[in-house]
């Protein structure tokens, strides 16, 4: 069983941290001929980048070394060999696996350029401002570190474009991000993984072709993904300062809740897991307040949830370093 000792940390790129590094290679150095059809303006190489910049913020650890290498670029994919009533609209070819823990090393990555798919190429990928309103979807579920049910997130949905780019378009990093999810250890074959019995895969990170809409991985795909590859010190909340810029609130509501997020971060880093923890318990009390009564049911669940998530880490870390000093 995965022991989850967690940290509460937040991720960087390849460059600047051990833990899980994505080597990324745009094919033949440019990322191949885009479709005539894309929209948006932006460009293959960054919204990659910024996919897999994503899942490096879940498996941080700089304890745990994690190498994969991704080539990456537009061109033809397959028909569709292991779904074939669905299109395929990106394809993952392996190359190399291998280890112990058995892991994919290196595979290419190609989204289809043939005008057939109406993609939406974000020029600010990093922002989400292209989308108006964002949904933590979740529900209950058993969680095997303790015999309980907690709330988690199945995806995290940015919805309705205010980019017109984006309306009735396929988000070309949604795609990014489901195809390196996947190749990071949530395959069928080859080679062979196996999920932690107690977590149901969702489609959480495989939206597939649902348009106008950004989707981020879920808590169940970082917890199956850590159990597969044996990482122990997966980050579950990886995305909450990012939700809750996305989030429609009056400014200064905005702001203080992201303060009181920075400023446990900032506790924690200087050794006061007491003061982090604070900090956590009023950004739940004032996101249970719902400020501006703006927030719906679903919005709340899924933002205490992930915050109780980095408390549970902290109180898990301060037992793992309280063990390893008797």
């Amino acid at each position: 069983m995965l022991c989850l000792a967690l940290a509460v940390l937040l991720g960087g790129t390849a460059t600047s941290q051990a833990g899980l590094k994505i080597i990324r290679t745009p094919e033949g150095g440019t990322g191949g001929t885009p479709p005539p059809n894309v929209s948006g303006g932006g460009d293959i190489i960054t919204i990659f980048n910024q996919a897999a910049d994503y899942w490096e913020m879940a498996f941080p650890d700089p304890n745990q070394d994690w190498t994969v290498e991704f080539t990456y670029g537009w061109g033809a994919v397959g028909d569709g060999d292991v779904n074939p009533d669905r299109a395929l609209s990106a394809q993952f070819t392996l190359q190399t696996a291998g280890g112990d823990p058995l892991r994919v090393q290196s595979g290419l990555i190609r989204f289809l350029n043939d005008g057939s798919v109406g993609w939406f190429a974000d020029p600010t990928p990093a922002t989400n401002s292209a989308y108006s309103f964002v949904q933590p979807e979740g529900g209950l579920a058993p969680f095997f570190r303790e015999p309980r049910d907690l709330y988690l997130n199945n995806g995290i949905v940015f919805q309705n474009p205010i980019n017109p780019d984006a309306a009735n378009h396929l988000d070309l990093l949604t795609i990014a991000m489901h195809e390196i999810g996947h190749r990071l250890g949530l395959l069928q074959s080859p080679p062979d993984f196996e999920s932690p019995p107690d977590i149901e895969i969702t489609d959480a990170v495989s939206p597939r072709n649902r348009l106008s809409i950004r989707q981020f991985p879920s808590v169940k795909d970082i917890l199956a993904i850590a159990s597969i590859s044996q990482f122990d010190r997966p980050v579950l909340s990886p995305y909450l300062e990012l939700i809750v810029r996305g989030l429609v609130l009056p400014p200064g509501n905005k702001q203080t809740l992201l303060t009181r997020l920075q400023q446990s971060r900032e506790h924690l880093a200087a050794g006061n897991p007491v003061a982090a923890r604070n900090m956590l318990s009023a950004f739940i009390n004032q996101i249970e307040a719902n400020p501006g009564r703006r927030l719906n049911q679903d919005q709340i669940d899924g933002l205490v949830s992930m915050a109780q998530l980095r408390m549970d880490a902290i109180d898990e870390t301060e037992v793992a370093d309280a063990e390893s000093v008797e």
